[in-house]
């Protein structure tokens, strides 16, 4: 057996666990149907959207403890198996999602995050806890300013991009940022700051076509395409 094949298993990407959800979805199905007899119908679902964003957040949270606290733990355990190749076998998480998820929990458990800062940057999406947790294991600091502005991001890109600053990285020469601006335009802004315009998103209609809205949506988030603040 090659010497690499422990490597590659936990390199490669996160797979999927295998469970019925029907169960779920059968309950979620009832609950529905009920509300629809409620008043505020409408406002009674919605909140139970926003209740399940917040389990969703909460749950990758209490992942990235549980792994955290496991890798401490891993050599008391008895266990002969590499720490982040057992947890690709059971969890079916990699080796870099795995340190990912560690970094974010380490940047609470070593109080790196102010305590009155803590509750928002917990209810960010993981994919944006995690640049601002790689900072802090690097060694930067960040100031209150620059916490406020990381709390009021709105959206994963400006975080990115903020971290990026706080770092003092500057742009590749090659490298290129993008940016939408309030008007719909799209640009371009190389390493010298010069706006280059790539396009025009139609965000006057957004408002009112919600199929434009999430298609812009998709196109900013997947791209890393910071918003122009108003």
């Amino acid at each position: 057996m090659p010497d690499n094949v422990e490597a590659e298993s936990t390199t490669g990407l996160d797979q999927p666990i295998l469970f019925d959800p029907t169960h779920v979805l059968d309950d979620l199905d009832h609950f529905y149907d009920q509300a629809l007899t409620m008043d505020n119908a409408a406002f009674v679902i919605l909140n139970k959207g926003k209740e399940l964003v917040a389990k969703m957040r909460v749950e990758g949270l209490l992942l990235c403890k549980l792994l955290h606290r496991l890798k401490s733990d891993w050599n008391k355990l008895g266990i002969q198996e590499n720490f982040e190749n057992a947890v690709f076998g059971v969890i079916g998480l990699n080796v870099v999602t795995i340190d990912r998820y560690i970094s974010v929990w380490d940047m609470f458990d070593k109080g790196r995050v102010p305590k009155e800062m803590e509750p928002y940057i917990m209810s960010l999406q993981l994919r944006s806890q995690i640049p601002i947790a790689k900072a802090l294991e690097q060694g930067h600091t960040i100031n209150e300013d620059e916490w406020k502005r990381l709390m009021n991001a709105p959206d994963n890109a400006t975080i990115r991009d903020e971290v990026r600053r706080i770092k003092g990285q500057e742009m590749r020469k090659s490298g290129v940022m993008f940016m939408l601006k309030i008007n719909g335009d799209l640009m371009a802004m190389d390493s010298n700051k010069k706006e280059h315009f790539v396009g025009w998103l139609d965000v006057k209609t957004a408002l009112s076509d919600p199929v434009v809205r999430r298609c812009i949506e998709r196109i900013v988030d997947n791209s890393y395409i910071i918003r122009e603040k108003f």
